[in-house]
Parts: structure tokens; sequence; C-alpha cells
């Protein structure tokens, strides 16, 4: 998918993400209610994109959209874990 693991690394078993759980406008004592989710991981496309996850972000009240992110490799993150 764009990138190649290198040797001896493998993907754990899920990642965790935070996402916006609702309208960026709703806001909870003056913050943008955000929820972690855990999801399977899996190398995931610009976006991000992948088997699972497929985020496209799109301002509808003034037509932008915007170019997709690019999340670390959850092998990456891993290692920077330990």
């Amino acid at each position: 998918m764009g990138k190649v693991r290198p040797l001896g690394k493998t993907l754990p078993n899920s990642r965790i993400v935070t996402i916006i759980a609702q309208d960026p406008s709703v806001r909870v004592r003056g913050k943008i209610l955000t929820a972690d989710v855990e999801i399977p991981a899996e190398e995931l496309l610009p976006g991000p994109r992948g088997y699972r996850v497929n985020v496209i972000d799109y301002d509808s009240s003034t037509g932008v959209l915007y170019k997709p992110a690019i999340l670390a490799s959850p092998v990456d993150e891993k290692s920077k874990n330990n």
C-alpha cells in the first residue's frame, strides 16, 4: 500500500485513533467533542484510507475539501512507545 514494512517489524493488533465525534461547531464546555476509538491495525493510505476506514475531510459550510491527512504507521507508533 505504498510503504514496505522493514523486515522483522510487525503490525500491532490494533491502534487507537482520535476522531471528532460530532460536528466541530458543537462544543462541550468550550471544547470540540472527540472520542478515542480502537480499530484493527492496517497500513493506511493518505486520508487516512484503508479497508476499515476512509476519511474525507470536507467542510460543507464553506465547500472546502481538505488534503488527505497522513498518519504515522502503527509500526512506528509501536516503536515510539517501547
